[in-house]
C-alpha cells in the first residue's frame, strides 16, 4: 500500500493554460519533496490537460470533473481527495516561493494548536514582474488575525496550508453558495475550532489580472464577505446579550437574496448591537464601540458597492440605527439617489469626467 504523503498541494484548474506550467513548476521545484500535487480540472476547454500530461512527475495526480462544478464545489472535492496530513492551496495562475512548503510544514509540526497557516503575498503583473510596494503583510498571531477578520480577510487562500484532521473532524467544507468569498467562509469555520497563523515572510507570488472572480464580481464579493463578518460580530454580541437566536448566514440562498434582504440582515445585527450599547459596564461599552466601528464600515462599504440605489434598500436603511447617526444632508442624498435609481457607475463616470479622466471614465 502506498504511503500517504505529508502534504497534498491542491490546485483547481479551469482554462488555465496561460500560467499553469509556471504554477506547477513552482511546486515541483520546492525544497520540501514529500507531497502529492493534486490538480482537479473543472471542465477546461483549453490546453490545460495537455500541459499537465506533458509533465513527467509521479507526484502529480490529475482528476477531471465530469462537468463544470464551479470553484467552491471543486475545492470541496479537493479537500475530500487529499491524502496528506496537511493540505496546501494554490491557484493555477500563482507561484509558490521555493521554500514555502518546507517552512509551513515545519511551523505546523511545531504548533499542533494551529489548524491553518498562511503567509505574506507579493503581487505580480501578468508577465510575472513584481508590482512595487504591493507586498501583502498579514498579521502573524492568532488574536490579530481574529481581529482583522472583522474588516478584511487575514489569510490569503493560495498561500495557506491547513491541517486535514481539523477539517475532517468538524466536517468543514466550503459553502457552495459563496462563489465569491468561499475561502473566507472556510477560514471563519476553521477559526471557530482551531488556532490560526501567518508566517511573516513571502510565501506566494500572486498574479493580478482582470479575469479573477473578485475583480469581476465586486459587489457580490463584498456582500458575501460582509455577511460572514456580521455573523462574527453577532457571535460576539451573543456573549454579552442573552437570548439572541438569529444567524444572518445560516440557510442563506445567495441566488435568491435581494439587496433589500441583505441590508435587512445588517440592520438586524445593528439592532442587537444597540442592545449591547445599553450596558452600564465600561468594558462592555468599549466592546460596543469597537463592534460599532466595524459594523458602520460594513454599512458604508455595502452602500458604496451597491450597483444601483433603489427604494427597497433605502426603506431598510432609514429604519436602521446607522441611518440616524448620519448627517441630515447625507440622509437626504441617499433618499434622492434611491428615488432616482442612480447607478454607482454613473457617479464614478461623472467624477472621472470632472477630473478630465475621459478614458478611465468609460472603462
Amino acid at each position: 500500500m502506498q504511503t500517504a504523503p505529508k502534504v497534498t498541494v491542491f490546485i483547481p484548474v479551469y482554462n488555465a493554460e496561460k500560467y499553469l506550467k509556471e504554477c506547477v513548476d513552482s511546486i515541483l521545484n520546492q525544497t520540501f519533496t514529500d507531497f502529492e500535487l493534486l490538480l482537479i480540472d473543472d471542465g477546461s476547454s483549453d490546453a490545460s490537460a495537455a500541459i499537465i500530461a506533458a509533465i513527467p512527475d509521479p507526484r502529480i495526480r490529475y482528476v477531471k470533473n465530469e462537468k463544470n462544478m464551479g470553484i467552491a464545489r471543486t475545492r470541496n472535492r479537493g479537500l475530500e481527495l487529499s491524502r496528506g496530513e496537511y493540505i496546501a492551496f494554490l491557484d493555477s495562475d500563482d507561484i509558490s516561493v521555493p521554500r514555502r512548503l518546507e517552512k509551513q510544514v515545519a511551523f505546523m509540526d511545531a504548533n499542533p494548536q494551529v489548524g491553518i497557516c498562511g503567509g505574506w503575498v507579493q503581487e505580480i503583473y501578468p508577465d510575472g514582474s513584481l508590482i512595487k510596494d504591493e507586498l501583502r503583510q498579514y498579521p502573524a498571531g492568532d488574536p490579530e488575525i481574529r481581529e482583522m477578520m472583522y474588516w478584511n480577510c487575514p489569510l490569503w487562500n493560495p498561500s495557506v496550508i491547513m491541517r486535514k484532521s481539523v477539517i475532517d473532524a468538524h466536517g468543514i467544507r466550503h459553502n457552495t453558495e459563496f462563489i465569491s468569498a468561499s475561502d473566507f467562509d472556510l477560514f471563519v469555520k476553521i477559526g471557530k475550532v482551531s488556532g490560526m497563523a501567518n508566517l511573516p515572510e513571502t510565501m506566494l507570488l500572486y498574479r493580478r489580472h482582470e479575469n479573477q472572480i473578485t475583480t469581476r464580481r465586486t459587489f457580490e464579493a463584498n456582500r458575501n464577505a460582509s455577511l460572514l463578518r456580521i455573523g462574527l460580530i453577532l457571535d460576539e454580541i451573543k456573549k454579552h446579550v442573552p437570548g439572541i437566536a438569529y444567524d444572518p448566514v445560516q440557510g442563506v440562498v445567495l441566488s435568491q437574496l435581494t439587496n433589500a434582504d441583505y441590508f435587512e440582515r445588517i440592520r438586524r445585527v445593528d439592532e442587537y448591537l444597540a442592545q449591547l450599547g445599553q450596558s452600564g459596564d465600561p468594558a462592555t461599552k468599549a466592546i460596543h464601540k469597537r463592534l460599532k466601528h466595524y459594523l458602520d464600515t460594513i454599512w458604508f462599504n455595502s452602500l458604496f458597492h451597491l450597483p444601483r440605489y433603489d427604494m427597497s434598500v433605502y426603506n431598510v436603511l432609514r429604519k436602521s440605527k446607522f441611518f440616524h447617526y448620519l448627517p441630515v444632508q447625507t440622509r437626504l442624498m441617499y433618499g434622492v439617489k434611491s428615488l432616482l435609481g442612480v447607478k454607482q457607475a454613473w457617479i464614478r463616470t461623472a467624477k472621472a469626467l470632472a477630473k478630465g479622466e475621459k478614458q478611465l471614465a468609460w472603462k
